[in-house]
């Protein structure tokens, strides 16, 4: 009777030690999925707290000065970083877990200021149990763990024109002091590494779609040769048979006799011969005799330009006048000063052996005389060109000519290079996609000084960067001068003209250029703009 006893009792230990067995399984398995839950739960907080340091630190980048250097920016920036995985640690955490946090917090931040991306590196012991930290070993320190995050920046279907002031006054330096040619302070120097500085942030991103157009403008612009030979040959610019002026063109100083706002101009055939092929200027589309621009886009082919045979850069009506029948004019040639002489071409006046189709004046006995295509040289309009190469080669190569301001020129071309409807005119292949959804459109307005060539300048710009907003394009201006020179009028009107008042959050007017780094971080700062940014990791 002993065996079976001890049979029993054998067996019934053995049930008892399998059921602590089986009872201790399911309690390390228990443990185990705690831990595990605790690892991700606290690993998704570090997580969400990288993420949010990344997208405060990104934002703060833009905010920066370019001035700055590399280590600052980058010290500023991990401040920044630091304090939100804090802030954002600390919301999920106990108090004693706070406290070992702060003891073993490390952040490591890496930043592309010319592509505007931070990448944060975060590094904490968040506390845990023994299974968590030893025998399941997961990654990372041994009393803590590691996340990375980060952004990088891409760019969609863009076509961008740069809009640039070319007058005579871009031979100056940002405070309006004229230097030597060629001097790397002048605005024209400046402006062109700017722009060439922007055009290689967008071709760094090699699988995006990108076309970059110039429009270099003084008071009016100007075709290329080929271009302007096609217009010619299809019609779709003509020799104008009137032209009209903003108002009555007066005589001589003193007098009270007034041309009329309209005047005839004489056939084409009568041109001197070396005056009758078209430089390829042309002239503003506009609604009436007082010279008020239309922006229209409709096509050549429908609304035919103007060549832009006769110069009117009239500034100041009381002192100079501008005109295509010249008056007499009596007083001697070295009376004249300041402009107080009239402009004016005539056929039947020119003094003989005077070449009337260079440029510049040509002194007779009466008025001066000028070029019947005064100033139509320099600077062409460069259509959409997705051959980046070609398009930083024109832009170092920039000139400036032309003797007036007018903004309205540059806005109104920089649309048509934009618009959809133009593309068989510019010859072109040239736009990222046969249909405009998802394309990111941009114009960059850049001037030197308020426009001088119409009364209404003023109201003729507002109007065009409000049609090219309408639109869909974005509108970013720039001021290339010193800040003390940006009178109180054109900033706010500069201002107003950007696409600053439809998001304030963005940065579309820049008038703080006192440096020549000032005006290239503007570029940059433009070319952060049209990236956007998406965390990655």
């Amino acid at each position: 009777m002993a065996i079976p006893r001890f049979l029993r009792e054998t067996c019934a230990g053995a049930t008892a030690v399998a059921a602590a067995g089986i009872t201790l399984a399911t309690l390390f398995s228990a443990a185990l999925v705690i831990d595990h839950v605790w690892l991700v739960d606290q690993r998704d907080s570090l997580k969400s707290a990288a993420n949010a340091a990344v997208v405060a630190a990104t934002i703060r980048l833009r905010e920066l000065p370019g001035s700055m250097s590399d280590d600052d920016v980058d010290a500023d920036l991990l401040a920044v970083a630091t304090r939100y995985v804090r802030l954002n640690l600390a919301a999920n955490l106990r108090e004693g877990a706070r406290a070992r946090m702060d003891d073993t917090l490390e952040v490591k931040l890496t930043s592309n200021r010319t592509l505007g991306t931070v990448a944060v590196t975060a590094s904490a012991d968040l506390g845990g149990t023994l299974l968590s930290k030893r025998i399941l070993a997961y990654a990372g320190p041994a009393d803590g763990m590691t996340v990375n995050s980060g952004a990088e920046g891409s760019i969609g279907a863009t076509e961008l024109v740069l809009a640039i002031d070319v007058t005579g006054s871009m031979l100056d330096n940002l405070d309006g002091v004229r230097v030597a040619s060629g001097d790397a302070t002048s605005r024209i120097n400046i402006v062109r590494r700017a722009a060439v500085d922007l055009v290689d942030v967008l071709a760094s991103f090699e699988n995006s779609t990108i076309a970059v157009g110039i429009v270099p403008w003084n008071y009016r612009v100007r075709l290329n040769q080929a271009t302007r030979a096609r217009w010619e040959t299809d019609g779709w610019a003509v020799y104008p048979s009137e032209r009209s002026y903003p108002h009555p063109t007066r005589g001589p100083p003193g007098s009270d006799q007034f041309l009329p706002v309209s005047q005839s101009m004489p056939s084409r055939s009568r041109l001197p011969s070396t005056c009758r092929a078209w430089a390829g200027c042309v002239d503003m589309r506009v609604v009436d005799a007082a010279l008020r621009p239309s922006f229209s886009n409709a096509l050549p082919s429908v609304e035919p330009f103007l060549m832009n045979f006769f110069t009117d850069q009239t500034t100041s009506p009381d002192r100079q006048y501008v005109s295509y029948q010249c008056q007499a004019y009596t007083r001697s040639a070295s009376n004249r000063r300041g402009g107080e002489e009239p402009l004016c071409y005539d056929l039947d006046r020119a003094p003989w052996g005077q070449d009337l189709c260079r440029s510049g004046d040509i002194q007779a006995d009466g008025p001066w005389r000028v070029s019947p295509q005064d100033d139509c040289r320099g600077a062409e309009v460069m259509p959409l060109n997705a051959d980046l190469t070609a398009v930083r080669s024109r832009l170092r190569g920039l000139g400036v000519s032309g003797s007036a301001t007018y903004s309205s020129a540059g806005i109104a071309w920089a649309m048509r290079l934009l618009a959809s409807s133009w593309r068989d005119v510019w010859g072109d292949s040239v736009h990222p996609m046969d249909a405009d959804t998802g394309v990111q459109k941009v114009i960059v307005l850049l001037t030197d000084g308020e426009d001088n060539h119409l009364r209404n300048s003023r109201v003729h710009r507002r109007q065009g960067c409000t049609a090219a907003k309408n639109q869909g394009i974005t509108v970013f201006t720039i001021a290339a001068m010193h800040p003390s020179r940006v009178r109180g009028d054109l900033a706010r009107e500069l201002r107003a003209c950007s696409s600053q008042n439809d998001d304030p959050d963005g940065t579309y007017f820049f008038a703080n250029n006192a440096t020549p780094d000032a005006l290239r971080e503007a570029f940059a700062d433009i070319a952060r703009q049209m990236i956007k940014l998406r965390r990655t990791y």
